[in-house]
């Protein structure tokens, strides 16, 4: 409702983000809607999905996923002889939302906006290395 009002939208014109999650989401072989449910989300699928707690509907939740993993970090000398390829960090970063007892649309923003800084900060790309047109 506050990004709804801040942003003078209405829930339909949400459809276009949740179905280039749902896109994103797809293209990911490990993931559970690839393995499970590999259909593409449809601005009609969208807009008549049954509501949970209105203004939000089903495809606006999270479905509760319970996974694990584990990765091997070391030093690339070490991993130079491995039999799989290395893959490097170059950067990480973490941000913790400041928030009481309820999430703000401003304290949301604050923590998206921290971590997006971070990671730019670190990282060896630049906006203009970004292909937004297929994203």
């Amino acid at each position: 409702m506050e990004y709804m009002h801040k942003y003078n939208v209405n829930h339909d014109m949400m459809a276009p983000f949740a179905i280039n999650e749902t896109r994103n989401g797809l293209m990911f072989p490990e993931g559970f809607f690839y393995q499970h449910r590999p259909e593409p989300l449809t601005y009609e699928d969208y807009v008549n999905a049954r509501w949970i707690v209105k203004p939000l509907n089903l495809y606006d939740h999270d479905m509760p996923i319970q996974t694990a993993a584990a990765y091997l970090l070391t030093t690339a000398e070490r991993a130079k002889d491995m039999k799989q390829r290395s893959v490097y960090v170059l950067n990480h970063a973490s941000t913790y939302p400041n928030f009481k007892i309820r999430q703000t649309l401003e304290n949301a923003e604050a923590s998206t906006d921290a971590t997006a800084r971070k990671l730019a900060q670190g990282s060896v790309l630049n906006t203009r290395d970004l292909d937004l047109e297929n994203m």
